[in-house]
C-alpha cells in the first residue's frame, strides 16, 4: 500500500507539472501569436510602387557627387519630377468623332505595344475618362522599363510605341504618345516630403514657420540659394557654400530630416 501511495503521489505531482507546463506553453503561444500578428498583415496599396522610389534617391546621390552644376540641377529635375516611381503615359486619343466614344473608368487594365521590342505592356487607368476626352492617363505596371520623368538617361524601351492601338477593358483604342514629353511620374521625393506631416515636421513648422521646410532646404541646397523661411531669423545662404558642401548636404539633410 506504501509502495502504491507513492506511485499515486507521484503519478499526481507529475499530471500537475504536465498542466502547468501545458499552462505555460499554450500563455507563451498565444503571446508569440500577438507579437507576430504582423505577418498576417495585408498592404491596402502596392507598396512596390513606392519602394522603387530608392532608385530616386541612389539617382540624386549619384548626380550630386560629380559637384558640378549640371550635375546638381539633373538631381533637382530628379527630386522634383521623379523618375523610377509610378510611371504614367499621357495618350492622345485619335479617332473619327475627334475623342473617346465611350466613358472608360479609372482602374480599367490597359495593354499595348513596347516602343523598344514589340513586347507586350500592360498598365491601368489612371482617372474618370469621359465621353469625348482627348486624352488618356495610364500608369505602367511596376516593373515596366519605362523611366522618363526627371530622369537625366531616360529609359523608353518598355514604354508604349508613338503610336498604335491600346486596348482597355477589351476596347482598342487608337493613340499617339510623345514618350519623352508626355511620360510622367505620379511620385517623386519631393511629393513625399510635402505630403506628410509628422511629429518632426511639426517641430521644423515652429521653428521655421513651415511645413515646407525640409523641401525648401533641399531646393536651396541643389540650386546654391538662400532658403526663403516665413521667420527669416532661419534663413541659410547655400551661396557661401561650394559644391562639395551643397552635395554632402542633400545626405545629411534627406536621411535626418526626410526620413
Amino acid at each position: 500500500m506504501r509502495f502504491l501511495s507513492i506511485a499515486v503521489m507521484l503519478s499526481f505531482q507529475m499530471l500537475q507539472l504536465v498542466v502547468k507546463t501545458s499552462s505555460t506553453i499554450t500563455f507563451a503561444l498565444r503571446k508569440l501569436q500577438k507579437e507576430i500578428s504582423f505577418l498576417s498583415y495585408e498592404p491596402t496599396e502596392n507598396v512596390d510602387a513606392y519602394a522603387v522610389i530608392d532608385l530616386d534617391q541612389r539617382s540624386i546621390i549619384a548626380r550630386t557627387s560629380l559637384e558640378t552644376e549640371v550635375g546638381m540641377d539633373q538631381a533637382k529635375q530628379i527630386y522634383t519630377k521623379g523618375s523610377f516611381s509610378q510611371s504614367y503615359a499621357s495618350l492622345k486619343v485619335n479617332s473619327v468623332g475627334g475623342g473617346l466614344s465611350t466613358e472608360i473608368l479609372a482602374g480599367s487594365a490597359v495593354s499595348g505595344i513596347a516602343y523598344g521590342d514589340g513586347s507586350r505592356v500592360e498598365g491601368f487607368i489612371m482617372k474618370n475618362a469621359k465621353v469625348e476626352n482627348t486624352e488618356l492617363m495610364v500608369q505602367y505596371d511596376v516593373g515596366t522599363n519605362c523611366f522618363v520623368g526627371g530622369n537625366p538617361n531616360p529609359e523608353k524601351s518598355g514604354c508604349f510605341a508613338k503610336s498604335g492601338t491600346i486596348v482597355v477593358d477589351g476596347q482598342s483604342i487608337t493613340y499617339t504618345y510623345n514618350l519623352l514629353g508626355d511620360t510622367f511620374n505620379s511620385q517623386s521625393i519631393q511629393r513625399l516630403n510635402r505630403s506628410q506631416k509628422t511629429a518632426v515636421s511639426t517641430a521644423y513648422s515652429d521653428y521655421s514657420g513651415t511645413y515646407d521646410y525640409n523641401n525648401q532646404w533641399i531646393l536651396a541646397a541643389l540650386n546654391g540659394a538662400s532658403t526663403r523661411f516665413p521667420n527669416s531669423m532661419v534663413d541659410f545662404d547655400f551661396g557661401n557654400f561650394g559644391l562639395e558642401g551643397r552635395a554632402g548636404e542633400w545626405l545629411s539633410t534627406h536621411y535626418y530630416i526626410c526620413a
